[in-house]
């Protein structure tokens, strides 16, 4: 039972946005959020909406309940991002949690290319999130998981990660994913011999123009992992890749993050735009 004091400290935030196009334009047609959701100003750069979500609470703390659900409409064209880190904070009890859902249009696009996700110490949350895109939808979808607050000695010492991922195609189910990460359960998970911390991110890309993918390209995107970065990819159908990839240090995950977006930027026009910050 909850008591007046984690009433008050405690949010149940929502956020609702409708991506639409007209005259070859997107716009958002609806937008609704509250606390700790909010968006920025809106920017149209004659190729896709830019809409940057931020947190005014700088952050998810206990009890925090969040629903989000963003949808993309026919020939619309989105990239969702954010400023700054989202961070989840130290719990003395209780847990967070968010629902997303993104559902994508026939002809619409959608990407979405967050800052880092952070769950600092004694933090516990859960995230379900499902990605549904219509045939002929497209989506570039990608996420990054840091193992704590590293200049506070923080080293995978969240109690509870519990993340949950959901994507289909067409009505086909591609994907369900539970990674559930409790570090005095399954210490060894998220960490690799030899390195003192270990940052994770996963991309997902659906579109028909996968199909024109060819041998030569899948060798480029094999060769951008190494030292201090492992990286695995599938392909799906020919209309889905996911890619997914461990690294020592964040700054070498970020440049190969944006060197995989470069990549698919030519055959994916939309991933040529520069993911701005305010």
């Amino acid at each position: 039972m909850k008591t007046q004091k984690d009433v008050i400290s405690s949010l149940e935030g929502r956020l609702e946005l409708r991506c639409e196009e007209k005259e070859g334009k997107s716009f958002l047609e609806h937008q609704y959020f509250s606390v700790p959701y909010h968006i920025s100003k809106t920017y149209w750069n004659e190729s896709v909406l830019l809409v940057q979500v931020t947190n005014p609470t700088a952050g998810i703390f206990a009890g925090d309940r969040m629903t989000s659900s963003v949808m993309v409409g026919e020939s619309a064209s989105l990239l969702l991002t954010s400023p700054s880190a989202q961070r989840v904070y130290s719990m003395h009890k209780g847990d967070a949690s968010q629902h997303i859902k993104y559902t994508v249009k026939k002809g619409g696009w959608l990407e979405v290319f967050p800052e880092l996700f952070v769950p600092q110490k004694k933090s516990r949350y859960r995230q379900e999130c499902e990605v549904e895109i219509e045939a002929g939808g497209e989506v570039y979808f990608a996420e990054i998981i840091a193992p704590g607050r590293l200049t506070h000695g923080e080293n995978m010492q969240f109690e509870q990660l519990d993340w949950n991922f959901k994507i289909s195609y067409g009505g086909d189910l591609l994907s369900l994913e539970r990674c559930y990460l409790n570090p005095l359960e399954n210490p060894w998970m998220l960490k690799v011999p030899n390195w003192e911390q270990t940052y994770y991110f996963s991309i997902w890309v659906l579109s028909d123009k996968l199909s024109e993918i060819k041998e030569q390209f899948y060798q480029k995107l094999d060769q951008l992992g190494g030292k201090e970065l492992y990286l695995g990819f599938s392909s799906y159908d020919h209309r889905a890749i996911m890619i997914k990839g461990m690294s020592l240090c964040i700054l070498r995950l970020r440049k190969v993050m944006l060197e995989i977006r470069q990549l698919f930027s030519g055959l994916l026009h939309n991933l040529s735009v520069t993911v701005r910050k305010l």
